[in-house]
């Protein structure tokens, strides 16, 4: 636990570093920051099982708040974890009103790609978390003449999941834990034996010896390049399957003693966000996963950074500094590829440019007419400091995508008092915002920003999306939720009796409504749970057609892809299937319908009318 905060407060460093050490006492609170909530705290709870329904006892529990971008402070969560009990049960108590995203850990289990029941939790919450046991990758490090090498580092670095699919390079759930194995210290015993456990099911690389990516004690081997199994370096590597719960044994490497290279550069940019020091991340071109980590201290002649110790093989270097005016503020660099082969590399220049803000409001439009608001009137009344807005970089449009993110778990943001919201730290590009709601009866109506002219109809940004330019400020966003929604659940069997269904398939929601085709907010989809079941949530009422598709074997669920409705292309092809298939729904306001059955067939071959049972 110890070593994965550590790992996240340097992910912060680069906004906190210019921030916090620079904010006078008694200053006046910066535009766009929510006030401190005056309601008590509240607590999430649950149950952590493994395989078989085995409560999972001992496990570390923490909650990350969606309200970084806006408020640092928000981190003292991180240092309050709880443990499960010898019934699995958790309780995370003392948690401000708010939303939050939940992350398990435990030696030898690893979160399942259905882990946790809902992406944000809120106080008065309680999830289910399903854990599955971790691999096992075992075997013994020798010198030229066979002779054991004692004390050396082994890592195993997950390039990609077990379906062969490259994994995300990122900070989601599912890599916070793969970077808190990773950071833990294997090292061989005095017969050179190894063994590193709790693993998630993927190819793996294996290596020995060289410096850990997050600063540690030294050891013996630091000055090394790593050698990777069986004794080779990372270009040329022998990969390791590793199925769930599986343990892999042999994987036998002869160590190369040898220096590694050095990776230099410097880092320029606006003073601004050069005064407190920047953070320099190098991480390997494939799975994005970290090689290093270092932190350009305030006075480093020319801001010029060193990796030493590193291996042949082909990495990104990315830069990312806090402002000490405005405070909250992050620039970063594009990722630059640099290439190790055979000498070192220097002159890597990083160009830091500040990331993007939008501003503007969260409004309420209340259930209208005596009838809606007797429908309406039993369903949960939520909170706006429970509502998630994020930005979201539209596929293609972000340079860096190769490497790894360390600000997208900074995206999100939550409505302050008055329903005013920031986000921050937006890269330059197309965006999508992204809403999550609690379970209420609130729905998202509508996004816009003002027009180009007063006198110009306003930008539909929930159909469009936004541009951003870097270090741009886009002002007068406008969010509008509406209550009376509707929420629906069922199951999906197969069309042809005794048929089976695909691994994995995703719902479609898609408005019937002729005028409604181009209304993106109209459409929502999600991924069936493993009993094929599904449910939706805080859905607009109208008339809908449900349309469901196998996902693609490329697809990772570490990765989803952005939903179809962003396109008009995809809205287009989603009416077509739906029209033909004609499986319709109706959902009145505040309706919750928890039965339907929609068949699923492989391809629409003809506009054969059913109707939802």
């Amino acid at each position: 636990m110890k070593r994965l905060l550590s790992a996240m407060i340097i992910i912060l460093l680069a906004v906190t570093a210019g921030v916090t050490a620079r904010q006078q006492p008694g200053k006046q609170r910066p535009s766009g920051q929510t006030t401190a909530r005056k309601d008590a705290p509240g607590s999430i709870t649950g149950r952590v099982l493994a395989d078989g329904g085995n409560p999972v006892a001992g496990a570390s529990v923490m909650a990350i708040p969606a309200s970084l971008s806006i408020n640092p402070t928000a981190m003292a969560t991180l240092m309050r974890p709880a443990s499960t009990d010898d019934d699995g049960r958790f309780q995370l108590n003392d948690l401000p009103q708010g939303a939050y995203t939940l992350y398990v850990m435990t030696p030898g289990f690893v979160i399942s790609q259905d882990a946790i029941e809902n992406r944000y939790l809120r106080p008065g919450d309680s999830t289910t978390v399903q854990m599955i046991k971790g691999g096992v990758i075992t075997g013994k490090v020798t010198g030229p003449q066979g002779e054991p090498v004692v004390g050396a580092r082994v890592q195993a670095t997950r390039i990609r999941d077990i379906e062969n699919r490259l994994v995300k390079a990122g900070f989601s759930s599912l890599s916070f834990i793969s970077l808190a194995i990773y950071d833990l210290d294997w090292k061989t015993d005095d017969r050179g034996i190894y063994r590193i456990y709790g693993l998630e099911p993927g190819v793996y690389r294996v290596a020995a010896g060289g410096r850990k990516a997050l600063p540690s004690t030294p050891g013996a081997y630091d000055k090394d390049a790593p050698t990777y199994y069986p004794s080779s370096t990372a270009d040329t590597a022998s990969e390791v399957v590793l199925r769930p719960g599986e343990e892999a044994t042999g994987i036998d490497i002869r160590y190369r003693a040898g220096a590694g290279r050095s990776v230099s550069g410097s880092v320029t940019g606006p003073p601004a966000f050069l005064q407190g020091g920047v953070t320099v991340m190098l991480t390997h071109s494939l799975g994005g996963s970290l090689a290093g980590a270092t932190f350009v201290l305030p006075g480093t002649p020319s801001k010029g950074f060193v990796f030493d110790a590193v291996g042949e093989g082909d990495y990104f270097l990315t830069a990312y500094a806090g402002s000490a005016s405005p405070p909250n503020e992050i620039a970063t660099s594009q990722s630059r590829r640099v290439t190790v082969r055979g000498a070192d590399v220097t002159g890597a220049n990083l160009a830091l440019s500040p990331l993007g803000v939008v501003t503007g409001h969260v409004v309420i439009e209340p259930a209208q007419g005596a009838d809606l608001k007797e429908k309406c009137k039993d369903q949960t009344q939520s909170r706006l400091d429970e509502v998630v807005v994020r930005a979201r970089p539209v596929a293609g449009s972000k340079p860096e995508k190769d490497a790894v993110s360390l600000i997208d778990m900074l995206l999100s943001s939550v409505p302050g008092d008055k329903g005013e919201v920031t986000l921050r730290h937006a890269g330059a590009g197309h965006h999508h915002i992204e809403i999550d709601l609690p379970a209420s009866i609130w729905y998202v109506r509508a996004i816009t920003l003002p027009g180009a002219t007063s006198s110009a109809p306003k930008h539909d940004a929930g159909r469009n999306g936004i541009n951003l330019k870097a270090g741009g400020r886009l002002e007068g966003l406008v969010i509008t939720l509406a209550e009376g929604a509707a929420s629906l659940g069922g199951k999906i069997v197969s069309a042809k009796e005794g048929a089976s269904l695909p691994s994995r398939l995703r719902v479609h929601m898609v408005p019937a409504e002729k005028e409604a085709a181009e209304d993106a907010l109209r459409y929502a989809e999600t991924i069936a749970k493993v009993d094929s079941s599904f449910e939706f949530r805080n859905l607009p009422p109208g008339r809908y057609w449900a349309v469901v598709r196998a996902v693609p074997d490329e697809e990772s669920p570490e990765d989803p892809p952005q939903p179809l409705a962003w396109d008009a292309g995809g809205r287009a092809g989603l009416r077509f299937e739906g029209e033909a298939i004609n499986t319709v729904v109706e959902l009145k306001s505040c309706q919750r319908l928890a039965d339907l059955t929609i068949r699923y067939s492989p391809a629409v071959t003809s506009p054969t009318k059913r109707r939802a049972q």
